[in-house]
């Protein structure tokens, strides 16, 4: 009848693949048993931003051939790219393989040198956000280093966390230096023998 009107609802799933996107839901009325004086009214449309970041992790160190028992620093750095939503409970995995010793770690959020994970309350779209692990370089052990997104509130829009790959994961190795410390020590039996007397040095 004139003056009334209806509604329909429809509930979709959000296909995978689709964060960090725009979609747009358009409905357009194409037949009328009667014309329409209006046409103009005849469609519309609704936008959905699909939650959804793109992280990206690089990783650096100081020294590449570091002498056995000195220190080297990761640097270790995550960037959300622009144009998506901003990442929040963010853990990157970033344990120090057998290889170092942790001494230290400085920067954005918090590390746990425990658990090996470097911990974001939040990155927002566009930024940035970095830390400095500080370790000793033991003299066997394993020296790649690994680092990877593990999980986050949002899904990455081309990456899937903890799968080893992708642009959300980084890795930096050494190749250590042996490094030696001898030290001498010299003793003798008498330090005031007589002439024509026998002594003994020890080396």
């Amino acid at each position: 009848p004139v003056g009334a009107s209806t509604s329909l609802t429809l509930t979709v799933t959000v296909d995978a693949g689709t964060a960090g996107t725009i979609i747009t839901n358009t409905a357009t009325i194409t037949n009328t048993r009667e014309p329409d004086p209006v046409p103009g009214n005849n469609t519309a449309s609704v936008d959905i931003a699909v939650a959804g970041t793109d992280l990206q992790v690089a990783k650096v160190v100081d020294n590449g051939t570091p002498d056995v028992g000195s220190n080297v620093v990761f640097t270790l750095t995550l960037q959300n790219a622009a144009g998506f939503s901003d990442a929040t409970s963010v853990v990157v995995a970033d344990a120090l393989p057998s290889g170092y010793s942790f001494v230290s770690a400085a920067g954005d959020g918090a590390y746990d040198d425990a658990t090996g994970q470097w911990t974001l309350p939040v990155l927002a779209a566009g930024g940035t956000a970095s830390i400095d692990i500080t370790a000793t370089v033991l003299g066997a052990g394993a020296y790649l280093n690994e680092a990877e997104v593990a999980s986050a509130d949002q899904p990455d829009h081309d990456d899937t966390y903890g799968d080893g790959a992708g642009e959300d994961y980084a890795s930096e190795t050494t190749t250590p230096q042996a490094r030696v410390d001898f030290s001498l020590a010299k003793s003798v039996d008498n330090g005031t023998p007589l002439v024509g007397q026998n002594v003994v040095f020890t080396l």
